[in-house]
């Protein structure tokens, strides 16, 4: 008899495209696999720690879903379906064992059997049943590669060598921060360490549990205390924080950073022949590192691709504020509110901290580009 193996999926193309990588690599004839996708409610935004092992922050579609005959294995993709993955193994009786992609917290880390963290979260809450990773589960075989170059291997002909870069999503970004190195990537981070107003902090923990680093411990008070050797100023505490008693010292923080990943970006293309793909699509509120990102603001737009970074970016950047915003999202809540100071400006009225268009002035500046541009549609 085939075991019975449970995905647990969301809306979010990277996570689908993980369990999608999995599933593909699963002997068929030892494995019966049943997609389960996962709809959340605003109960979701909740901490995991509040939402335990319940069905609280899912709809009620999804909770019909969700019922016996329970599988022999559920897998669970992201922070945020880890809630409903507890759920199904206390249901079952224990019956159904867990896995994790990506770290499921450390409320929850110990109802899985085994939790595959990336590499890069080492040291985040160690534990004997967390197995280290380089990458991500993904599609790609020897066998898509070759197709691949058969097809583009004439389109590519006459370009200089090497050909160094494909980067899928947003250029400048995934280059200057994706190709960083650890040290890197906190040097771009480093002008945005917060501090804490102790007088505001509730001692709620919220911000230690959103804490990549391990950064934050409490004294004696209760009150939130931040390891600067450990913290990486990524800023996930000062979102996470109901009573804004987490602040950023530097008020420019956010601009220096968007700046920093230009120049990380024009040094890894410097001297490189370079061609970018970006699909504008699932279109966070929030930075995609961030593991309590919330639904899409705005629709899927489509692919945009050149050989000029900056002005792809520029481009795709254009798409996203002439797109409607969606209802039920942070950028759509936030428009509807009575008296809302209208940035007229999708990413702004998102989150009025962002400094998107820093980042393309500092890479224009530095001739890693133009923010010109003449659209093509294919």
């Amino acid at each position: 008899m085939k075991k019975i193996i449970w995905f647990l999926m969301d809306n979010r193309m990277g996570s689908v495209g993980q369990a999608k990588g999995i599933i593909q690599a699963l002997d068929k004839e030892r494995y019966e696999i049943v997609e389960k996708k996962i709809d959340y409610n605003r109960l979701a935004n909740l901490p995991n720690f509040l939402l335990g092992k319940s069905l609280l922050g899912v709809t009620a579609a999804t909770r019909k879903e969700l019922r016996a005959p329970w599988p022999d294995l559920a897998v669970s993709i992201s922070r945020r379906t880890v809630p409903a993955a507890r759920f199904i193994k206390k249901a079952s009786g224990g019956m159904t064992k867990l896995i994790q992609l990506m770290h499921p917290g450390k409320s929850g880390l110990k109802d899985f059997s085994l939790a595959a963290v990336p590499e890069h979260d080492r040291g985040k809450t160690p534990a004997p049943n967390i197995f280290y990773i380089t990458g991500c589960p993904h599609r790609v075989t020897p066998e898509a590669l070759a197709e691949a170059a058969g097809k583009w291997s004439e389109t590519f002909a006459s370009l200089p060598r090497p050909l160094t870069a494909v980067i899928v999503g947003g250029a400048i970004k995934n280059i200057g921060m994706g190709c960083g190195s650890r040290a890197g990537k906190m040097e771009q981070h480093s002008s945005g360490k917060p501090a804490v107003q102790e007088e505001l902090c509730r001692g709620c923990h919220r911000c230690a549990k959103e804490c990549g680093s391990d950064a934050i411990t409490y004294d004696a008070n209760n009150k939130a205390v931040i390891d600067y050797e450990k913290c990486k100023g990524c800023g996930r505490c000062i979102g996470a924080c109901n009573f804004d008693a987490i602040y950023s010292i530097d008020s420019s923080a956010n601009e220096e950073l968007d700046r920093k990943m230009a120049e990380y970006a024009a040094a890894v293309c410097a001297g490189r022949p370079c061609f970018h793909i970006s699909l504008v699509q699932d279109i966070s509120p929030n930075c995609d590192c961030h593991g309590e990102n919330d639904a899409p603001i705005l629709p899927d737009i489509g692919m945009f691709a050149s050989f000029d970074p900056v002005a792809l970016d520029q481009a795709c950047a254009d798409a996203c504020l002439n797109a409607q915003p969606l209802p039920n999202s942070q950028l759509g809540q936030n428009l509807a509110k009575p008296g809302w100071n209208c940035h007229h400006d999708n990413f702004k009225d998102s989150n009025p901290n962002v400094e998107w268009k820093a980042t393309l002035e500092q890479a224009e500046k530095i001739g890693m580009g133009t923010r010109q541009y003449v659209l093509k549609k294919v």
